[in-house]
């Protein structure tokens, strides 16, 4: 594969408005809570269970679950290239070699 060149990378709804970015999975817990925070938009257990804790009834996801997905890994990517290597966090493991 060729080298990329680098691309400036915009923050994926960073615009959005106040009720368009969902805490992911809150819809399904018929509980809608909207955060535009990664910290809280990743903050029900639902969100380390996938799409399967958040569709209801067997249709699509909510389009507030995408954009707050979306937005949160957007945000991530945004804050590496900002930051080239990120600051020490107890909760990661890190490994050697």
């Amino acid at each position: 594969m060729a080298k990329l060149t680098r691309v400036h990378q915009k923050q994926f709804g960073v615009n959005a408005g106040a009720s368009d970015v969902g805490v992911f999975g809150s819809l399904a817990a018929a509980s809608p809570q909207y955060s535009k925070d990664p910290e809280t938009i990743q903050g029900l257990a639902a969100f380390l269970t996938g799409w399967a804790a958040e569709t209801i009834a067997n249709n699509r996801p909510a389009l507030e679950d995408f954009n707050a997905l979306d937005f949160l890994s957007f945000y991530q990517l945004c804050y590496l290239f900002q930051s080239g290597v990120p600051e020490w966090s107890a909760e990661t493991t890190y490994y050697e070699n």
